[in-house]
Order: structure tokens, then C-alpha cells, then sequence
């Protein structure tokens, strides 16, 4: 469910930097694979995922409900999410809250397709009865004043930018492949401690964390993202596309480090 781009980029990008630190490359599967050689070590980057997360904090992070549950129990601020299925093993939980409007999601979707506004939790009973090839979440719907992300990397933010909304559908869209802008701005403390515990509590080392502040002025962690996807955001000015160099120049620095190791 994730965005389809044909001519992606990253593999630009990647070769420009290969070349740059003299490394060994070689793709495979039309670029969606590529290895990286130095004399040491190999390394692969998988779509947008780098070789740096160990495969179940992948997991964790590509599951919402997983992500938003884990981050919950760590007294992370961060939005809920609940499982919704259909047919032989449908949940329930969701049907225990007080939510009104919802937003409902597929489980481990990108970029922000097939999200949908309901105006109740009787729609999401009408929705999943129609709905039965695949996994869901649905979360409270907010009114989100702003959104940021955070690239972060060993616990140290590599970028930070504003995303500005478009209107689909009734709801407020800040993905950059469906329309929405980003602007570079500086990084406050409270926003880099949410997104360093969102990372240390999935257990990943490199991620971009999705921070949203409400009317209330609270902030909250809405999703934790393990592939570093740029594509949108290198197109905005000549500016932003050496902003994006640089955060794929220091992945892949440090993934390429005979010392990268995994975390468990």
C-alpha cells in the first residue's frame, strides 16, 4: 500500500555518495535493492530502508498498533491505535472507547493512502463488514495544529521539518507525496526528546518520527517510520535537495562503519 515512484531519487543519491566515499555498488530487482562494498563490509538498502534496524524493531515500527502499544507502555506521548479486523478473528477493543470521530488506517500502509475520516464508531462496524482483505487500525480523530518529522540517527536528529496540510476528503493530509509542503525549521527540546524515546523504546536505530502538537499545545508521537524516504522533499529547492544528500551521506557513513551493529 506504500507509494509507487518510478524513477526514484535515492538511487541517484546513493550512487552520488558511493562514488563520493568510494564504495562498491551493485542493484538488483530495477534498483530496489542496492549494495554497498567497502574493503570490510557489505550493506544493502532495501526500498528505503537502510541496514541499520534489527528486523524486529522493523516490525514494530511498520505496525502501528505494535508501535503505538510498546510506545504506551514506555509512557511515550504518543496517538493510540487499535486493530481492526474482520470475519473469523474480529477485535473489539476499539468498540470499549469513547472515541467519536475516527480515522482509520491500514495496518502497515505509507504514505498516507487509504486513510479515511468515519463520523462514529457505528461507520467503522459499517466499514469493516465491507472490508475484508485486509488489516486496519483506526485511532481518535484529532485536530492537529502542526505536524513535524524528525530523522534521527544513534539518538541525534539529522533533520527536522514542518509538513503543511492539504484537505482531502474532509481530512487534513500532511504527506508530501499527496500534496502537502514541508518546510525545514529547527527543532525544539521538547519534540527531540519524544522522538528519541520513540526510537530508544522500538529499539531503532534509525527512524523518522512523525510529532503532531494539538490545540491544547500537547505533543504527541503519531508514527514512527523505519525507511527514510526523501524523494518529495529533495524536489522543494536546490536547498533541500543538499539537505536530503546529507542525511543519506551520514546513513550511510555510519552504516557502512565496520563497527554498526545492530540493536536487538
Amino acid at each position: 500500500m506504500g507509494e509507487f515512484i518510478q524513477h526514484r531519487w535515492v538511487v541517484q543519491a546513493v550512487k552520488a555518495i558511493a562514488e563520493e566515499l568510494r564504495l562498491d555498488v551493485r542493484s538488483y530487482s530495477g534498483d530496489w535493492i542496492i549494495e554497498l562494498r567497502n574493503d570490510s563490509v557489505t550493506r544493502r538498502i532495501f526500498g528505503y530502508h537502510f541496514d541499520l534496524n534489527s528486523d524486529i524493531a522493523s516490525r514494530c515500527a511498520e505496525d502501528k498498533t505494535a508501535a503505538a502499544a510498546l510506545l504506551q507502555e514506555a509512557g511515550v506521548a504518543c496517538v493510540p491505535h487499535l486493530l481492526l479486523r474482520s470475519g473469523e478473528f474480529k477485535d473489539t477493543a476499539w468498540k470499549e472507547t469513547d472515541w467519536n470521530e475516527v480515522v482509520v488506517k491500514p495496518l502497515t500502509g505509507t504514505s498516507g493512502h487509504e486513510v479515511r475520516k468515519l463520523a462514529s464508531l457505528d461507520e467503522v462496524e459499517s466499514f469493516l463488514a465491507s472490508e475484508h482483505d485486509n488489516d486496519w487500525v483506526v485511532s481518535p480523530y484529532i485536530d492537529i495544529v502542526s505536524e513535524q518529522r524528525v530523522i534521527i540517527l544513534d539518538d541525534e536528529p539529522l533533520l527536522s521539518y514542518r509538513k503543511h496540510p492539504v484537505m482531502l476528503d474532509g481530512l487534513k493530509m500532511f504527506n508530501l507525496g499527496l500534496g502537502a509542503t514541508p518546510e525545514r525549521t529547527d527543532l525544539d527540546d521538547e519534540t527531540a526528546q519524544l522522538a528519541k524515546a520513540a526510537t530508544q523504546t522500538l529499539g531503532l536505530r534509525l527512524a523518522a518520527v512523525d510529532v503532531i502538537t494539538l490545540q491544547t499545545g500537547e505533543k504527541k508521537v503519531l508514527e514512527v517510520n523505519n525507511g527514510i524516504m526523501m524523494e518529495h522533499y529533495a524536489t522543494v529547492s536546490d536547498e533541500y535537495k543538499l539537505d536530503a544528500l546529507g542525511v543519506y551521506r551520514h546513513i550511510i557513513t555510519t552504516m557502512m562503519q565496520s563497527s554498526a551493529i545492530l540493536k536487538a
